[in-house]
C-alpha cells in the first residue's frame, strides 16, 4: 500500500497545497488500494478512468486558481 493511502485529509491537503503530491498522484494510489483488495468487493461501480479524469481536471483548477 502507498504512503499516500495513509494519509490524512488535512496531511493530503497540505501536500497538496505545498505541491508535494497531485491529485493525480492521490487517486492513482488510491486506485492501486481498491486494485489490491479486489477481493473484498466492495465497490458497486469501480471507474478509475473517470477518477483520473477528474483527479486531472482538479490539478488543472488549482494551477489556475
Amino acid at each position: 500500500m502507498s504512503e499516500l493511502t495513509k494519509l490524512t485529509i488535512a496531511e493530503a491537503r497540505d501536500k497538496l497545497r505545498a505541491k508535494e503530491v497531485t491529485s493525480e498522484d492521490l487517486t492513482t494510489a488510491c486506485l492501486e488500494a481498491i486494485d489490491g483488495a479486489g477481493v473484498l468487493n466492495a465497490f458497486v461501480h469501480y471507474t478509475p478512468d473517470q477518477a483520473i479524469a477528474q483527479a486531472r481536471a482538479a490539478g488543472c483548477e488549482a494551477c489556475v486558481g
